[in-house]
């Protein structure tokens, strides 16, 4: 018979529904969608929260859930009063505080106090990079800062794996069209604070700089689509969120993919335009420079002049470093990889 889990979220992003698939593979699944929102919204929530909780954990071997934050406190107290094991899925929100982008949980006081008392007593974290548990971010900032749920969370000792995202290399793959002197970048980016993150406003400098390369911006909506067409240069083009099958067919035309984010997880748009054969660039944050290893171009700080010279050079490299792109992914991030080492540290905590 299948041990039951329960795996609690906050919002269904594809890298979400990826592991609650893996995990309906081996186990029993019960999921909670958290919604959160204002202060009424939280509340309710909390309340469904805990009577579904109440009804399903006596039976159940393990709670899972995605991100700590305000939806993971009341499972982990829950999984502890019935002495059931609890693991949280670090995403990257939940391992950093940028105050001047207003990004991350600890800006706000009680959010920060539910995802630190989470953090500090669920039984596993699962990182998908080392980095979220500690590092030193020289890229952002002037001067370098420590980032990490060690240096963010008092007292962390919880026991820690390191588990990379997993993606399909038979859905993201190079096609047969020939490469524009393209260079993409992909964020759902509605406000200031989400394309100074994402480096939009760096990505838009590098393209007034190489006027002679083509440069595109998917996912803006709202307020962040006026601001980019009304301050970007005529070389740059910028729509809104596309499907998967489109966003294939943009990174198997794109010569380059650029992430110049001030801080991220493992970002999946990255890894995915990577498997379809674009050459990175990247900036020297967190899971960054593990994805691209030496397969690509990475910019140490936030510096306009070496973002121009980076993907100046991911434009004009050779053909075989797209291939090397690929290879990376497909050697060290496949989606079976991920779900070996997972059902594996799961089977470990609940035995």
């Amino acid at each position: 018979m299948k041990k039951k889990i329960l795996f609690v979220k906050s919002l269904n992003s594809t890298f979400i529904i990826k592991d609650e698939k893996i995990l309906r593979k081996h186990f029993y699944v019960e999921s909670f969608l958290f919604k959160p929102g204002s202060a009424l919204r939280l509340a309710t929530s909390q309340f469904q929260l805990l009577f579904w909780l109440m009804f399903n954990i006596p039976k159940a071997h393990l709670v899972y859930i995605w991100f700590a934050d305000y939806h993971s406190i009341l499972p982990i107290v829950m999984a502890k009063v019935f002495l059931k094991k609890s693991a949280i899925v670090l995403g990257g929100m939940d391992a950093i505080k940028i105050p001047e982008v207003n990004q991350g949980v600890y800006l706000r006081p009680f959010r920060g106090l539910c995802a630190a008392l989470s953090i500090r007593f669920c039984d596993l974290l699962i990182p998908c990079d080392e980095s979220l548990i500690e590092t030193v971010n020289s890229y952002a900032k002037q001067e370098p800062f420590v980032a990490g749920v060690k240096h963010l969370v008092k007292y962390f000792r919880t026991p820690y794996i390191v588990i990379p995202f997993g993606f399909d290399s038979k859905k993201w793959k190079p096609g047969t069209r020939h490469r524009e002197k393209l260079a993409l970048t992909v964020a759902v980016i509605k406000n200031m604070n989400k394309l100074r993150l994402k480096g939009i406003d760096l990505f838009m400098e590098v393209a007034s700089r190489l006027p002679h390369y083509k440069f595109m911006i998917i996912g803006a909506s709202g307020w962040a689509t006026d601001f980019i067409n009304e301050n970007k240069s005529e070389n740059v083009t910028v729509t809104g969120p596309v499907n998967n099958d489109e966003l294939v067919e943009h990174y198997q035309r794109a010569k380059v993919y650029v992430q110049l984010s001030l801080s991220e997880g493992l970002p999946n748009v990255l890894c995915e335009a990577m498997l379809c054969g674009c050459v990175p660039v990247g900036s020297d944050v967190n899971g960054i420079p593990t994805a691209i290893g030496d397969a690509g171009f990475i910019v140490k700080k936030r510096d306009l002049k070496l973002a121009v010279a980076a993907v100046k050079a991911a434009m004009e490299s050779e053909p075989g470093l797209s291939q090397a792109a690929r290879e990376r992914m497909v050697q060290h991030f496949r989606l079976d990889q991920r779900e070996q080492k997972l059902i594996t540290a799961i089977h470990e905590l609940i035995k």
